[in-house]
């Protein structure tokens, strides 16, 4: 608890929150006007339910570029303060292992990212609200879209981590993370090519997102669905040969 006090300290007048705010606004605002747009343009477009196509439409963006771009400029932040003064050695000379100071940022940003997912779905209900949408509002679907997208990011976040640890210089890691979103739209978007996404920790958002809006799905399709069974091998995967380098990294620093 105390770890994690000492990130919320480091974090609380940081520009973060502003991206956690607006980053997730931009493409919910864009895929809503697109709907809104196609629906009052068109005569020839129906839904049976204006919510759910119009967050379909969201999910074209915000979870294969925007989610993910976010992930990499959080993870970057919580390794800043570390790099500029040049903290990692003095991290050494307190009470804590190498391994608690990793898992308390990785614990952070799965904390970030889980308040990035419940503004994005609060920014969803109000644009909602403000489209005047007359169907019913899918709060199973947009629940269980939310937290497996958050569920989705946390491999992705560990790898983040790691490669924010690595490089000393916050735009060049950045940069990367940014480079390696961008063909997660590709991604999921292809019928052919989908199934890749299960090897490429930066759709993993996407896939989660996405994957429940197929169909109305029980508790047991989502609990037996492929993702979340990929989802946590990259996880564990990921956390231990993270922690592993990370500790290895820092220890020889």
């Amino acid at each position: 608890m105390t770890l994690l006090k000492i990130e919320w300290l480091k974090t609380r007048k940081t520009n973060i929150w502003w991206l956690i705010l607006l980053l997730p606004l931009l493409p919910i605002t864009y895929g809503v006007l697109i709907y809104v747009k196609i629906m009052t343009e068109t005569n020839h477009y129906l839904s049976t339910n204006d919510s759910l196509t119009a967050w379909g439409m969201t999910s074209f963006f915000y979870p294969t570029i925007f989610f993910p771009v976010l992930s990499g400029l959080l993870a970057a932040n919580v390794c800043k303060v570390e790099h500029e003064g040049n903290n990692w050695s003095k991290i050494l000379t307190y009470p804590i292992s190498w391994k608690q100071f990793y898992l308390s940022k990785f614990l952070w940003l799965t904390i970030l990212l889980g308040l990035t997912q419940v503004i994005a779905f609060l920014e969803f209900a109000i644009a909602r609200w403000v489209s005047n949408f007359d169907s019913a509002f899918p709060w199973l679907i947009m629940i269980e879209s939310i937290i497996l997208g958050w569920f989705g990011a946390l491999p992705l976040i560990a790898l983040q981590l790691a490669i924010s640890a690595h490089w000393g210089n916050y735009t060049k890691s950045v940069v990367f993370s940014v480079l390696l979103a961008l063909p997660v739209f590709l991604i999921v978007g292809s019928k052919k090519a989908y199934w890749i996404g299960y090897f490429y920790p930066w759709s993993l958002p996407a896939m989660g997102m996405t994957k429940i809006m197929e169909k109305n799905p029980s508790i047991a399709d989502v609990l037996l669905n492929p993702f979340l069974l990929v989802n946590i091998g990259w996880l564990l995967l990921s956390l231990m040969g993270d922690l592993y380098y990370f500790i290895k990294q820092k220890s020889d620093h």
